[in-house]
């Protein structure tokens, strides 16, 4: 019961936590990640940038270049495709299916803007998602993202089998 409690409490400030970023945050794709549990440094890590030029991007002190913002939303996407894919409603933030549906809106949105970026940033970001997706990254971003909800989910029911689907 107290891990219930607990789980509750942690959803309740993942969610006041993305209300707080929803309007603060210039583009949706860093919207989405905030849901999912990802941080400033995370997005840092998948750019190669440093984490205050996150927050300067998050905050619209600085523009983000197109092809990193066309990388950053083809790992949400894939981040989504995986969890679909593999029925995975568990998410580092903990809250799953309120955040995989608010993270899909944010990808929505975010979509539908990268079509006026430039031809040559969206292929230079999809190159950079290729080569980070080949690098065996996106697997440990996935398991980073989804494992240790499930870890938390088998410790809190210790008769169910736990499903991790690499």
């Amino acid at each position: 019961m107290g891990a219930d409690l607990q789980a509750d409490a942690t959803a309740a400030r993942r969610r006041a936590t993305a209300d707080a970023f929803r309007g603060r945050s210039v583009l949706p794709v860093f919207d989405g990640f905030v849901v999912l549990g990802l941080t400033g440094r995370d997005i840092a890590e998948l750019v190669c940038v440093t984490p205050p030029t996150v927050s300067k991007w998050r905050s619209g002190v600085l523009r983000i270049p197109g092809d990193k913002l066309t990388h950053l939303t083809l790992v949400l996407a894939h981040l989504l495709d995986e969890a679909k894919a593999h029925g995975n409603e568990n998410v580092r933030g903990g809250d799953g299916a309120w955040a995989l549906n608010t993270a899909r809106e944010r990808f929505a949105s975010q979509d539908a803007l990268n079509r006026n970026l430039p031809v040559t940033d969206v292929r230079e970001g999809a190159l950079r998602f290729r080569n980070w997706w080949a690098s065996g990254a996106a697997r440990r971003w996935h398991e980073d993202c989804f494992r240790p909800a499930l870890k938390r989910q088998a410790a809190n029911e210790p008769g169910k089998a736990m499903r991790v689907e690499p």
